[in-house]
């Protein structure tokens, strides 16, 4: 097909920006109230710090199916291939921006262009917020809903202020399993393999760090957070048994 292959470039885009934005809107919204698809969207607020790089915090399949109702119809449309990497370069900009931990006066742009003074309250944590404050790219897609939420303030700075209400696995990896299946981190390290598992990452940074030693002024040192604990064997995997 080749239905929108004659527009010009910058219409094209818009036309991709416009589309894939409402479609982030209400797919960011349904993974909000459907409790499969927000296991695969919980891992996006589960940091307890908002930057720009919040926006690249994602599960495997979150990305899958965004990342392929996006550019799928890029590609089936016709459009000009050159809107693909466009299209990327302003999906990336946006994210770092609204991710920002930065005050910006939007002035009356904020009800047209989305800002970090809006999408910083939707990875609060807060009941309020739960259910607003969806838009990515053009917050007028909240307005039009009534899903908006600006009382004017920032959340705040501190952990309590972010992110999730229950405890969320930091690991990646850890992240995926606890999407199909639910589990308490402290318990598991009594099983040898996770408590192997669990301080491996630590371990390995304190190495690189005796390795390529760098001096960083009033620097903390990374701690491995050593607990009590009473390994058990293999066959007594907790989750095989589950």
């Amino acid at each position: 097909m080749h239905l929108i292959s004659n527009w010009p470039v910058a219409l094209q885009v818009l036309f991709f920006l416009l589309t894939h934005d409402l479609y982030i809107y209400l797919f960011h919204r349904f993974q909000h109230s459907n409790k499969f698809f927000w296991r695969i969207h919980e891992a996006h607020h589960s940091g307890k710090e908002v930057d720009f790089l919040a926006g690249s915090r994602s599960h495997i399949m979150e990305i899958i199916i965004n990342q392929t109702i996006e550019f799928a119809p890029i590609i089936l449309l016709g459009a000009n291939p050159i809107v693909i990497p466009i299209k990327a370069m302003l999906d990336a900009m946006f994210g770092m921006f609204i991710h920002g931990n930065i005050k910006v006066n939007m002035g009356k742009l904020k009800y047209i262009i989305n800002s970090p003074q809006l999408h910083l309250w939707h990875h609060a944590n807060y009941q309020e917020v739960f259910h607003a404050n969806f838009a990515t790219k053009f917050s007028f897609w909240d307005y039009l809903f009534g899903t908006v939420y600006d009382p004017g303030h920032t959340p705040g700075n501190k952990p309590e202020n972010w992110g999730l209400y229950y405890d969320y696995p930091k690991d990646y990896f850890l992240q995926h399993a606890f999407s199909v299946k639910r589990f308490d981190e402290k318990t598991l390290l009594k099983y040898r393999w996770f408590n192997w598992y669990y301080h491996l990452r630590p371990r390995f940074m304190n190495w690189m760090k005796t390795l390529f030693p760098v001096k960083i002024n009033n620097a903390p040192k990374l701690e491995i957070e050593q607990q009590p604990v009473t390994l058990v064997s293999e066959q007594e995997n907790v989750l095989q048994q589950n």
